[in-house]
């Protein structure tokens, strides 16, 4: 009976074991998982950190479905806040597929917008607002087709297509009202390009008596009339009207960023005051800005242009010369961001690693104590086991001795 008892009560400790050995193996997530949390952390505020950190995941670990779809929604997001070629990505379909056998159709809608910019990243333009408008078309959410209609619009922009640009600008317009003033700009831009003036010269109209221009919001006017006067200018007749606008609304006492001057350079040589954009133009700074390589270009173009205006001079040495010292320029800056980045990733490596090991630390800390407490127990049993049997053989030698005596 003894024994029985025994190894009942050491069948249930080594279920206990089992059962707490499991549940510490599970609460451990596997690698995987905790790069694509960690990236999915990092997606909003650093989303070079987050592509280094997926790009680190081999497509074979990818064994789950969800966690494939989750790790192509993220690495396309993280594509496209940063622009990095993702052309040889090839799971935003079958992701996309995978969201939608689940029900889920805005992340579909969202990878198949994705898939769109890597066909279009590939050539293949055709597909790319293909895939688009089969979404559009069953999208009833009016903030996803904001979306979609504005992802249709970049491509459009992206391969000047101007009346693509018209018929997505165009919805925006009308269904997004938050925006209106922004899209009718991209709009009217659209017009001009293809050459419909008299359209473009009532939108310009009904934009300046509309409501966003008249209440003059503080933060947003500023920011409109920056785009506006840029396609105003291109209106005929109206190039004066449009530095008059911009001088009016930033007047010189305030000070003008390198952005607002380049701006103005061009106002005045539309206007025809060269010597104004040549002052211009010659106290222009830009060092500290951060698309100043493709502002560089901008600002060489349009010094060649006064020069051109004026004298009847194109200084054409000068101006092929601007591409070879850019992209050295660029070239020395890519490398020391590359060179940032991989440090920043390789400290967030190392804590990552830390962390593991401490949670392994701590699992092997767990398993050897309670390994310790099985060995124990199982000891002080047969211990146990053994004085019991002890003391039940001192009992038949105590009752076998009178025996023993009387014979």
């Amino acid at each position: 009976m003894c024994i029985l008892d025994s190894m009942k009560k050491f069948s249930q400790i080594f279920v206990l074991i089992f059962m707490v050995l499991c549940v510490a193996l599970v609460s451990c997530r596997s690698d995987v998982e905790v790069k694509i949390n960690d990236a999915a952390s990092l997606i909003k505020t650093r989303p070079d950190s987050a592509l280094k950190i997926l790009n680190t995941i081999s497509y074979n670990d990818l064994d789950d479905d969800m966690i494939l779809a989750k790790y192509a929604l993220l690495k396309g997001w993280a594509h496209g806040d940063t622009g990095y070629s993702f052309a040889t990505d090839t799971l935003f379909q079958r992701a996309a597929d995978i969201y939608l056998s689940k029900g889920d159709t805005v992340r579909w809608g969202m990878l198949l917008q994705v898939e769109a910019v890597r066909l279009h990243s590939v050539g293949d333009v055709a597909a790319a607002y293909d895939m688009i408008d089969s979404v559009l078309v069953v999208t009833p959410d009016t903030s996803r087709m904001r979306d979609l209609h504005v992802a249709r619009l970049r491509l459009a922009i992206a391969e000047a297509d101007n009346e693509k640009i018209l018929t997505s600008s165009d919805w925006l317009v009308h269904y997004w009202p938050h925006d209106k003033a922004r899209y009718a700009l991209i709009k009217l831009g659209a017009l001009l390009c293809l050459n419909r003036t008299d359209e473009a010269i009532a939108l310009e109209d009904s934009i300046v008596n509309s409501d966003f221009v008249l209440t003059k919001d503080a933060e947003s006017y500023p920011g409109f009339v920056r785009d506006y006067v840029q396609y105003l200018k291109f209106l005929p007749g109206r190039a004066h009207d449009a530095l008059t606008l911009f001088e009016k609304t930033f007047p010189d006492s305030c000070g003008y960023s390198p952005e607002d001057k380049y701006i103005l350079s061009q106002l005045k040589i539309a206007a025809g005051d060269l010597d104004g954009a040549k002052t211009i133009l010659e106290t222009i700074e830009y060092g500290s800005m951060q698309d100043k390589y493709e502002f560089l270009i901008g600002l060489n173009l349009l010094n060649g242009l006064v020069k051109y205006l004026s004298k009847g001079d194109l200084p054409a040495e000068e101006l092929l010369s601007i591409p070879r010292r850019i992209e050295y320029r660029q070239r020395v800056e890519s490398g020391d961001r590359m060179l940032a980045l991989d440090t920043v990733y390789m400290l967030d490596r190392q804590n990552y690693q830390l962390h593991l090991n401490r949670q392994r630390l701590w699992i092997m800390i767990l398993s050897l104590t309670l390994l310790l407490v099985a060995l124990g127990f199982i000891a002080y049993i047969m211990i146990r086991r053994r004085r019991e049997k002890l003391a039940e053989a001192e009992e038949r030698i105590d009752t076998l001795n009178p025996c023993l005596m009387k014979s």
